[in-house]
Formats: C-alpha cells, sequence, structure tokens
C-alpha cells in the first residue's frame, strides 16, 4: 500500500528509496521530479516490485492490459487527470507518461490506434469490445511478434463528446472510412472479441460489397447476438440448463461471483429495455451525444449487437474459441448459426485449456493460447485466395 497523507495524496516523503533491481532489468534511471516519483510509486505498486528505471516500458517489466486499467483508475485519484488507456501505447515509461501529465492540454480521443505499426505481416485491425477499450487486445499483439501489424479500433463513445452508434452497420461505415485511411485497399484482415468480432463480420460484409477483398475474419468467442436472441432453439429453458452446467462447473469464489453476474444480467434485461427505447429515440437516432448520467458504452454496444441480425456472408471467417472437451448448448447452437452464415468459409479454432473461459481468453496465460490459434488462422488465410 501506498502511503497517504490525511487529504488522500500520495505522501511523498514517506516513500521507501528505490531499491536497486537485479541485472536482469539493467540500470534504473530514479525519478528526476515530483511527478515521476508519484508514478514510480504506483508502478511499483501495481507491478509488485521494489523499483522501475523511468525508461523501462511498463509491459517489459510486467505489466499488461488489467494492470494498466489498475494504474490509470490511480493516476486519475492522483493527479485528477484522466488519461485515455490507449495513452500507454504511445507512452509506455514513466518519463513519457510523466511529460503527458504536465502538458496542460486535453488529449485528443483517437477511434482508430496502432498496437504495433511496425512488421511485414498483413495489418490486423481489431474491433472493440462491449466496454470500447482497444488496449484490451495488445497482450494478444505483444505475443503475436513484432512483425504482426495490429490496430485497434476504440468506441467514440469513450470520448464523452461524440455521439454513440445507432447500430452495427453505422459503426461498421464509419469504421471501414477510418480503416481505408491506414489501408486503402485489400486484402484485408478483422477480427475482434465478443461484439467486437460481430461489428469486423459487418465490416466485411460492407467490403464486400464494395468489391474489397477480405483475406479473413477472426471471430474471438464471437457470438450472432442477434441470432441467438431471436432464436428459438436459444430458449429461456437451454439458458437455465447452461447456467446450471457452469455453476457446477466453477469452484469457490469463481461460483458465488457466477451468480452474482448471472442475476445482474436477469435485471439488466428485465429492465434495459426501456432505458434503451429512451436513449436510442432520443439521443442515438438523432446522432445526440448521451449525457453523462446516461452515458453507457458497454450497455449500448451489448444493445447494438443485440439489435443486428448478421446477414450472409460468403468469405472466410474463423471462429476462436475456448474449448474443455464438452460442446455447450449455447456454444453449438453460436457455432452452427455461423456455419449457416457463411457456409464453406467457415472454420472453429479450439483454445485447449480446461481453465480458459471467455473472460479470461485475453489474459495471460491464456493469451498465449490464443495467440497460436491466431496465427495459424492467418497462416491458412496467406495460403488461400480471398472467397470474397
Amino acid at each position: 500500500h501506498l502511503p497517504r497523507t490525511p487529504n488522500g495524496k500520495i505522501d511523498l516523503l514517506a516513500l521507501p528509496t528505490p531499491k536497486e533491481l537485479d541485472g536482469t532489468h539493467g540500470d534504473i534511471a530514479l525519478p528526476r521530479d515530483d511527478v515521476e516519483r508519484r508514478l514510480a510509486a504506483m508502478w511499483c505498486s501495481v507491478l509488485g516490485i521494489d523499483a522501475v528505471s523511468i525508461h523501462e516500458s511498463f509491459f517489459d517489466v510486467g505489466g499488461h492490459s488489467l494492470l494498466a486499467v489498475r494504474l490509470f483508475a490511480m493516476i486519475e485519484r492522483e493527479f485528477g487527470e484522466r488519461l485515455p488507456l490507449a495513452a500507454l501505447i504511445q507512452n509506455q515509461t514513466i518519463a513519457q507518461l510523466a511529460e503527458l501529465l504536465r502538458q496542460d492540454r486535453t488529449i485528443e480521443f483517437e477511434t482508430l490506434v496502432a498496437l504495433q505499426a511496425t512488421g511485414n505481416g498483413t495489418p490486423m485491425f481489431l474491433v472493440h469490445g462491449p466496454v470500447g477499450e482497444g488496449i484490451i487486445y495488445l497482450d494478444l499483439v505483444r505475443r503475436l511478434g513484432g512483425n504482426q501489424p495490429a490496430y485497434a479500433f476504440q468506441d467514440r463513445g469513450l470520448g464523452g463528446d461524440r455521439a454513440q452508434f445507432g447500430s452495427i452497420p453505422a459503426m461498421a461505415k464509419a469504421y471501414i472510412e477510418e480503416l481505408r485511411a491506414v489501408q486503402p485497399h485489400g486484402p484485408y484482415v478483422l477480427g475482434g472479441f465478443c461484439m467486437g468480432g460481430v461489428v469486423a463480420y459487418e465490416m466485411a460484409h460492407q467490403l464486400a460489397q464494395l468489391n474489397e477483398k477480405v483475406a479473413t475474419v477472426i471471430l474471438l468467442d464471437a457470438a450472432p447476438l442477434g441470432h441467438l436472441a431471436g432464436g428459438s432453439k436459444y430458449s429461456t429453458k437451454g439458458r437455465i440448463k447452461t447456467h446450471l452446467r457452469e455453476f457446477a462447473e466453477y469452484k469457490g469464489r469463481a461460483r458465488w461471483t457466477h451468480v452474482y453476474e448471472t442475476g445482474r444480467n436477469v435485471s439488466d434485461r428485465l429492465l434495459r429495455p426501456y432505458w434503451w427505447r429512451f436513449v436510442k429515440s432520443r439521443y442515438l437516432d438523432r446522432g445526440i451525444p448521451l449525457p453523462k448520467l446516461l452515458r453507457d458504452v458497454e450497455a449500448v454496444n451489448w444493445r447494438l449487437a443485440t439489435d443486428y441480425v448478421a446477414p450472409p456472408y460468403g468469405g472466410r471467417v474463423a471462429l476462436l474459441r475456448k474449448s474443455n472437451g464438452i460442446e455447450q448448448f449455447h456454444e453449438q447452437f453460436r457455432r452452427q448459426k455461423w456455419e449457416q452464415l457463411v457456409g464453406d468459409g467457415f472454420k472453429v479454432y479450439e483454445i485447449d485449456s480446461p481453465a480458459v473461459s471467455h473472460m479470461t481468453l485475453l489474459k495471460e496465460p491464456h493469451v498465449r493460447l490464443l495467440a497460436d490459434a491466431v496465427r495459424e488462422a492467418l497462416r491458412d488465410s496467406a495460403d488461400s485466395e480471398p472467397l470474397n
């Protein structure tokens, strides 16, 4: 725990003197001012280390996207500055972040950010999940190696002063415009986690209508939610059976966390339709930014994905999903629906680990297995001509 003053700020005088790290981390460049010292204390707290050089990358000393969320929450509390998480992609050291915090200017929000701009491979464009952050893919991209360029879309609702989209097709159309500013023509590699995969699928559908080639769409445990929500096979009875089976599989604290999340989702499904009708008619359909009281990027994205009924698509689509040897009810229905929509171009890649789940797929240590599956899907698409 960091020492605090009575008003809740970090007590700089009470901070311990930095200890030397072992030679594997190189020489330590110590903080040069108050801002860098406070940041160094936060890094040490988040990363669980004694000291860090102000020129070392957050990710080279054990950081990952989940820890980045904690770090930026601490920065907001301490400095009163809410930095976009994507700022860490271009400012990975204490010295760089400190310089960012010293600048008396608003950091402009970017919808498309480069996770890795260099490399000889075909650039991969990944669409944010329901929460809207593109940094969730950073661990995956690092695992793919330095030869794979990758970009991530971020939901513009995170920027605060811009209207969110009123539909998945509208979102896909806007993202295609930004995509083509980086890569004017295909073949394209698109992908996304959860709802992001659905947006990537719609982008591929629209690009095909523009006579652009799409090498592959990589669905990271994504489901055609509009079909699932409206499908009679995905019934209330089926949902109950699924939740009971999953309850039996979880152990200890994870079991009760699952119960809590399930209960919260049920209450959301009962109340959200009323909230959604108001938000969509009064704001989204008119292109008006949501007021802070109603701003909920995740909730809006879930509703957009649920309202979207994916059309047939004749390209190549790869579904990367968790596998524990048993295809659960909802997983079977999801696979069958993608197969119906895509046909011969559809292929499933299993992430074979009993411990992996939808929520841990992009986190260590499972992201290493995910990266292997992504490489395989990319190799398969590179060895074949685009189908669309």
